[in-house]
């Protein structure tokens, strides 16, 4: 394989450009790696937050319906009244 002079400085022209470019790039990348990392960082709380409380909703079941939760009607029971003290000292 036969390299011409002319190719052969263009060639290195682009690798010096190249390297000068990396050198100039260099802050900006480690800026876009920290914003990906944080961005990974919520993203991986977030699913394991979902996952928990999925899970946690599945192993709980679903709640059965009493018959003493009830009255005949289907409603509530009635609330009692809270009885009211007065306490002299």
């Amino acid at each position: 394989m036969n390299i011409g002079k002319d190719k052969f400085k263009l060639i290195a022209g682009g690798l010096i450009v190249l390297a000068a470019a990396s050198l100039m790039m260099q802050p900006l990348l480690s800026y876009l790696a920290g914003l990906s990392r944080l961005i990974t960082f919520i993203v991986t709380i977030l699913l394991m937050a979902y996952l928990f409380t999925f899970f946690v909703t599945k192993m709980r079941g679903s709640k059965r319906s009493t018959s003493s939760g009830t009255t005949s009607n289907g409603g509530p029971p009635p609330v009692e009244e809270p009885i009211d003290v007065d306490i002299d000292a």
